[in-house]
């Protein structure tokens, strides 16, 4: 008999809450839902995280509530009662299976691994170790904010640096997160790095990933602050003197942010940005060229557009 027993209830989304609790009345300690009207919200707000789904259908109105215990009399008690009392909620089903034991721990992390991009970046988990053979390594630990170089956005960018980085110059990565491309830049020859996120949950991704990476503090500076409303902020950029701005968003940050970058680039400079919905391409070239960048390279994945940009003299 297996260790674990996984109940499972799709139902319409009006008795999520109920629904809940009546697992939680019946023993559950913990319940996960599954609702494609979040996924479908945020599809329609261009959200970056939601973009794995696009092309497909979101059925909305359903939900799917999950939980998993112990397999026991108590369970089977549980089943029984679960199964009687859901009979009067209309169009919902209730299944339940055996479930092995798993490490989640374990099972979580084997969905990542080392990952090479461009002619000389490697990409490494935390937890792994990568074959010495010259490639520069950045190390990740993809539990940690926003940024682990394992979606195309974030590729896409670095192997862009590698062509576009010259050694000793300055680096800005706007939209940080775990700052990975700022320490990329810093490991391909960067002088010094500048990263700005909006979220304060990257003060600790941050500190962490230096400390991976070997990179010492005055290296990198990072700014919790709103680039688009705060002009202050974007003075002090300005004064940082940036030669090279990353900036993997959304399509929609960066329509906003294509003038407040234009003010913090140096002259000559170059702007890599990416995390561009590629039905969306459109609509982000002619916020930036209204703004007065103009596109030097442009590359992509199925979904995706990176862009490199010059200011327009």
């Amino acid at each position: 008999m297996s260790e674990f027993m996984q109940l499972k209830i799709e139902a319409p989304a009006e008795y999520e809450e109920e629904l809940t609790m009546l697992l939680f009345l019946h023993g559950a300690e913990g319940v996960s839902v599954d609702d494609p009207g979040l996924i479908a919200e945020h599809l329609e707000l261009g959200d970056w995280d939601a973009s794995v789904f696009d092309g497909q259908e979101i059925e909305v109105g359903r939900v799917t509530l999950t939980t998993l215990m112990e397999n026991n009399e108590d369970t089977a008690a549980a089943i029984a009662a679960l199964s009687g009392k859901l009979a009067a909620y209309p169009a919902t089903q209730f299944s339940y299976q055996e479930q092995a034991a798993l490490d989640w721990q374990e099972e979580w992390k084997s969905g990542f691994e080392v990952k090479d991009i461009g002619r000389n970046l490697r990409i490494t988990p935390c937890w792994l170790d990568a074959a010495d053979d010259g490639r520069i390594e950045v190390r990740i630990d993809p539990g940690q904010a926003f940024g682990t170089g394992d979606h195309d956005t974030t590729a896409l960018v670095l192997a862009m640096l590698e062509d576009y980085l010259v050694p000793g110059s300055l680096v800005f990565d706007a939209g940080c997160g775990t700052a990975i491309l700022a320490i990329a830049a810093l490991k391909l020859g960067a002088a010094q790095a500048l990263a700005v996120d909006i979220d304060p949950v990257c003060r600790e991704a941050v500190a962490e990933h230096l400390q991976l990476n070997g990179i010492v503090e005055n290296q990198l500076q990072l700014i919790i602050g709103d680039l688009i409303s705060d002009a202050d902020l974007r003075a002090e950029c300005a004064a940082f003197a940036p030669q090279l701005i990353t900036a993997n968003l959304t399509a929609g940050l960066l329509q906003l942010l294509a003038e407040p970058l234009a003010e913090v680039l140096m002259p000559g400079g170059v702007l890599l940005c990416s995390g561009i919905i590629r039905d969306k391409r459109e609509a982000t070239l002619a916020a930036l060229t209204a703004a007065g960048w103009e596109v030097v390279e442009e590359r992509g994945s199925t979904e995706w557009v990176a862009l490199a940009l010059r200011r327009k003299e």
